[in-house]
């Protein structure tokens, strides 16, 4: 049988509690030091901070758009013969030298009601159903679009289109697709414009005239095919070098970049790199400014100045 001694004076118990004691004081010191650590802030060296005391500055604005007098040249292309669609005898007529024919107005009136004047990509040369399909009802659709009516985004003819065309019809006063006509529409119901709108050079029938369908009403000024900015402008909107073209100014003093053409209250954006303007928008613009017009009498070069 074994016997087991007991310590004398309890040194283990003792020995335990130092051991504790050390380890608990290790502990205290960490949290302290980490938490001296997290409180220290540090200073910026003396020889580092600024001597100058924070104020405030007015800043100066300027504007700097670089502005120019460009040349346009103005390409036309040919005139044209409008015709009536009706015969009968003219009783109202807005036709005169420089007036401007659009789509969607009436031009003349024949037997007291207002002929209608539309412009189709595709002349009108077949009556039209509700179901008829083909460029030609696109061709319509688009222009009663064009001036702000509910027509069909599509190459049909439907009852949209037939209701479209009756709102314009209604709201100039011009012959209506009806049921008795059996709700279509064929080449007699309005004068077709090959374009949206159209400058009268001539006028061919006065009021009171008695007229055939087909019988020759106005021609129409040379229309505007494009309008070309001179070289000078072209290379310093892509960046490049050139010659002076008309302006009288030289690419290397123009700014590159994409520009603003202001023709008279009209401004139209050019593009980095345009060479030619070819929107319709924008050549009626041109056409109907004053500056074209004077060029036009002056010259009938078909050249103009504007701003860039």
């Amino acid at each position: 049988m074994h016997r087991t001694r007991k310590p004398r004076g309890g040194g283990a118990r003792g020995g335990v509690t130092v051991s504790v004691f050390i380890l608990l004081a290790a502990m205290l010191l960490s949290v302290g030091l980490g938490t001296g650590f997290l409180l220290t802030r540090s200073r910026i060296p003396q020889s580092l901070e600024s001597s100058t005391s924070a104020g405030s500055m007015k800043v100066a604005a300027s504007q700097f758009d670089d502005a120019r007098s460009v040349q346009l040249t103005v390409t036309l292309g040919t005139s044209s013969t409008i015709v009536s669609p009706v015969a009968g005898r003219v009783t109202a007529s807005h036709c005169a030298a420089n007036a401007t024919i659009a789509s969607g107005g009436t031009p003349i009136s024949v037997d007291a009601i207002p002929v209608l004047a539309l412009h189709t990509v595709t002349p009108p040369y077949r009556t039209l159903t509700s179901g008829t399909k083909g460029p030609d009802a696109r061709s319509l659709n688009d222009a009663l679009r064009a001036l702000g009516y509910a027509a069909p985004d599509s190459d049909w003819f439907t009852w949209n289109s037939i209701t479209a065309y009756n709102k314009l019809a209604d709201n100039v006063g011009a012959r209506r697709i009806t049921k008795e006509g059996g709700w279509a529409i064929d080449p007699s119901l309005f004068i077709w414009l090959p374009s949206a709108s159209a400058t009268v050079a001539e006028c061919r029938v006065s009021v009171g005239q008695q007229i055939a369908q087909g019988a020759e009403l106005l021609v129409t000024s040379a229309a505007p095919v494009k309008a070309t900015l001179p070289v000078s402008a072209a290379a310093a909107s892509s960046g490049g070098a050139s010659g002076a073209a008309g302006s009288g100014a030289t690419s290397g003093d123009l700014v590159s970049g994409d520009r603003v053409l202001s023709i008279g209250s009209t401004t139209v954006p050019v593009p980095t790199g345009t060479t030619e303007l070819t929107d319709q928008s924008v050549l009626s613009a041109i056409t109907g400014s004053t500056e074209y017009r004077l060029a036009s009498l002056g010259s009938g070069s078909g050249q103009m100045g504007s701003g860039a």
